[in-house]
């Protein structure tokens, strides 16, 4: 550090408004991860994803991550799009 930033970094002024943003900006944000975690919560929601969504993602996961050892490629797309929900709807299933 040079001697000019040394000073610089001890003469440096915060505004006395600056905490408070600060906390402003932290709550907004924790609002808006509220926000997120309801939408994920919300099963009945359109906007988002929900928890069939989460569970079909979670296979996609699984699926593509041993893509050498089972049936399934990348160019079969459209039968690992729905083999994924229809194991997410099993699981969704399995719940009640």
């Amino acid at each position: 550090m040079t001697p000019e930033e040394f000073i610089s970094k001890d003469t440096r002024q915060r505004h006395p408004m600056d905490g408070l943003r600060e906390i402003e900006d932290k709550d907004k944000r924790i609002a808006e991860l509220e926000h997120f975690i309801e939408k994920i919560n919300d099963e009945s929601s359109n906007e988002g994803l929900n928890l069939r969504d989460w569970f079909a993602g979670q296979a996609l996961q699984g699926i593509l991550v041993n893509a050498g050892r089972n049936s399934y490629s990348v160019e079969n797309r459209k039968k690992i799009a729905t083999d994924v929900y229809r194991l997410a709807d099993e699981m969704m299933e399995a719940r009640i």
